[in-house]
């Protein structure tokens, strides 16, 4: 069953840390772009230590953690990031990701986020 929190209309890979292979819908591994489009068929597999970073129509950024595959799959309409082994460790509103405050603190200034 997939999980409405992971559809979408458009899927995109916007970071990667450590090894991250994509394969498109014929299994053939492709290049990773910048803010690469995910497709129905598409699949995401992170290796050992690494990291991937997949926005939900620029709303919603989840990230899959290591030795994660996850495969995009057609739900409905929509788009769904279905996790076949492995797990989703954060899934944020991008709102809060840009949310940017600067604290005063005596003679010094320090930049928090989140």
């Amino acid at each position: 069953m997939l999980k409405k929190a992971t559809e979408a209309s458009v899927l995109r890979l916007v970071k990667t840390q450590g090894t991250v292979e994509v394969t498109n819908a014929a299994g053939k591994t492709i290049s990773i772009a910048k803010d690469m489009t995910l497709y129905n068929g598409y699949a995401v597999k992170t290796g050992a230590g690494a990291r991937a970073e997949i926005t939900l129509d620029d709303k919603k950024l989840v990230e899959l953690d290591a030795s994660s595959l996850a495969a995009v799959a057609a739900s409905g309409s929509k788009l769904a990031l279905d996790v076949k082994s492995g797990r989703l460790v954060s899934e944020t509103p991008l709102a809060i990701q840009e949310i940017s405050k600067n604290v005063r603190i005596s003679n010094n200034i320090t930049g928090t986020r989140g």
